[in-house]
């Protein structure tokens, strides 16, 4: 029997629907749910479901939602039909949205990890070159220009950091560090960044935090934390022309959870209109949107610091008011850490790696170069691998103390790389490090799985390589890396004045070679000086100059720059017409060099492969 709303259901009268089976209606491919759902009904454990596709008269379908069980006595299925054809179509139009937004969030976070690591290797190169370049120059002007350099190089870094932190946090990617920090040290790393734009605009900068918790040991991301200060701080110097800026962080609460600290950021700027303060923490928003507007910057350091506070278990207020200032501030709770633990954490050894083995992967050339120069600098005895095959030979024919590994190379990626590396006896606990412009959590991971022990993402400078390295190779110490040369040992050479291009260094068979090398210099070109002097003699003086010349030409090419230079210094007397004494000096000098890396030459090893 049907009732009068269940024959409506299918566009029929009551009288209509008697003594026809309900499953006359059930769409082909549904019957089998619907013959399902009457077997559970025999053997009923409470009210049976089915959703089904059924037929009206008509023609039309319905989507149809049964609720079923058997009566008191086991005679009769009793059902009800509910039309919920609306509410699935409803649900499939929110889920294909749900799987378009998805599909859009993937696709986002994969065009922002290439862009990331597009933009990363070329500002990898520029901050290494920069740092290279600020340790050679000795000109006041010319450091303040590479400086200049340094610090558009950070801030760049820092809007790159940004747009992948917020998408990151967007995408429920972020997860926050739990760690023993002191609040002193989060302090001094904040006013180490805002103190010197405060001062440069002459602003009264004033940090004021509580005794009580000024030296306390608590738990938490402390990276994240200074970011959020910094964010904070930096805006409110940016937005300040006169007056000040004071931090303050007070204990409003001590319990046996930690203690719930009220940090807080005012200036006396411009203050923020009413109506701009309610979008303030939206993305890429800013209050002043107009071309003439004085201010710059990409709006993300709000919107990054009211998420960030948000997943540390805080809100984010601001009272404001135009021409009267800003004042920012939040609450957080923070359990107490155990001082022993960071005391630990932070004995890392100064970088003073002399003697340590290291070879890394890295396919990019000038990449190389830089990373090369960096560990050299540190007294590290480098190799280099083009790509992850060539770091596999490498690490088959020969110990080393650790492995730095770039991740995207050609032949061989570093994760396969290191999974090789890994099999062989003399590495299974070598430390491996990525060095990479990767920098999004799931790459992070895939390093560790593959069987890597840290992470690091480019750019890098020699400060921050010295510390990474320093965290897996054990120091020496500093007066044992005293005693390491300052320019490059040649591959074993020894010689003084010497220092080898880059490439002639990058493994053991290319050293091999330019041992070779060089004793085919000494050979040929040993007595230049002596033939340079025989022309003068003999009044040619263009066939003296075309030797020396050609010995400076040579000797710059092989890393002789000693000799290099005093070849140059004799070319230059005679285009002069220097004084003889002069010149003969400098040619005397320069045979010296000549006769000393002879004579060191011949006692070089012969290598076969040379």
């Amino acid at each position: 029997a049907v009732n009068r709303g269940g024959a409506a259901l299918l566009g029929l009268a009551r009288d209509e629907i008697v003594g026809v089976a309900l499953s006359s209606f059930v769409a082909p491919e549904q019957k089998p749910a619907y013959r399902d759902f009457l077997m559970r009904m025999i053997f009923p454990e409470g009210t049976e479901t089915c959703t089904v596709v059924m037929a009206r008269q008509d023609g039309t379908s319905l989507i149809v939602g049964l609720d079923g069980r058997l009566d008191s006595v086991g005679r009769e299925f009793l059902v009800a039909a509910t039309d919920i054809t609306e509410r699935s179509r409803t649900e499939a139009a929110l889920a294909a949205a749900r799987d378009a937004a998805e599909r859009a969030s993937r696709a986002k976070s994969s065009f922002l990890a290439n862009m990331s690591h597009e933009m990363r290797t070329p500002l990898h190169i520029i901050v290494g070159l920069s740092h290279l370049l600020r340790r050679d120059v000795c000109d006041v002007v010319q450091q303040h220009r590479i400086d200049q350099l340094c610090a558009n190089s950070d801030h760049l870094l820092d809007l790159i950091n940004d747009v992948l932190d917020l998408s990151r946090i967007e995408a429920g990617r972020l997860a926050l560090d739990r760690r023993p920090f002191r609040l002193a040290d989060v302090v001094a790393r904040l006013v180490g960044v805002v103190g010197g734009p405060a001062r440069d605009k002459g602003l009264d900068l004033a940090v004021e935090v509580d005794a009580p918790v000024r030296d306390a040991v608590l738990l938490g991301d402390p990276l994240r934390l200074a970011q959020i200060l910094i964010n904070l701080g930096s805006n409110a110097v940016k937005f300040t022309e006169r007056g000040g800026v004071r931090i303050t962080v007070g204990c409003v609460a001590e319990g046996a959870d930690g203690a719930t600290l009220r940090f807080t950021v005012r200036d006396s700027g411009i203050g923020i209109e009413p109506a701009d303060q309610e979008r303030l923490f939206e993305p890429f928003t800013q209050a002043d949107t107009s071309p003439t507007r004085a201010h710059g910057g990409s709006g993300l350091g709000l919107a990054i610091s009211q998420r960030l506070v948000r997943m540390m278990g805080g809100t984010i207020g601001v009272d404001s008011r135009p021409g009267g200032g800003s004042r920012f501030s939040f609450d957080l709770l923070l359990p107490r850490g155990d001082g022993a633990s960071l005391e630990a954490e932070r004995a890392v050894p100064a970088a003073h790696l002399g003697g340590r083995r290291v070879l890394f992967a890295e396919d990019h050339p000038l990449s190389q170069e830089i990373l090369f120069e960096m560990l050299e600098d540190l007294g590290c005895d480098v190799d280099v691998a083009s790509d992850g095959q060539e770091a596999v030979e490498c690490a088959r024919s020969r110990s080393y103390d650790l492995i730095l590994m770039d991740v995207q190379m050609p032949k061989m990626d570093g994760l396969a790389a290191t999974r090789a590396i890994r099999e062989l006896p003399l590495h299974r606990g070598t430390p491996i490090i990525a060095l990479t412009a990767n920098a999004f959590a799931e790459d992070r991971r895939r390093c560790f799985e593959a069987g890597m022990n840290d992470y690091f993402a480019k750019p890098v400078t020699p400060d921050t390589l010295g510390t990474a390295l320093s965290r897996w190779l054990p120091a020496v110490a500093p007066h044992a890396a005293a005693q390491q040369p300052h320019e490059t040992d040649a591959g074993g050479t020894g010689i003084p004045g010497i220092q080898p291009p880059f490439a002639m260094l990058s493994s053991p068979q290319r050293r091999a070679e330019y041992r070779g090398l060089l004793r085919r210099f000494a050979d040929l070109h040993g007595q230049d000086m002596r033939r340079v002097a025989d022309c003068l003699a003999g009044g040619d003086r263009e066939c003296a100059r075309k030797v020396a010349h050609d010995l400076k030409g040579i000797a710059g090419l092989i890393g002789a720059r000693r000799i290099a230079q005093l070849a140059n210094d004799v070319v230059v007397a005679m285009k002069s017409d220097g004084e003889p004494p002069a010149l003969d000096t400098l040619i005397a000098d320069c045979a010296g060099e000549l006769e000393r890396l002879v004579a060191a030459a011949a006692k070089l090893p012969v290598d076969a492969e040379s």
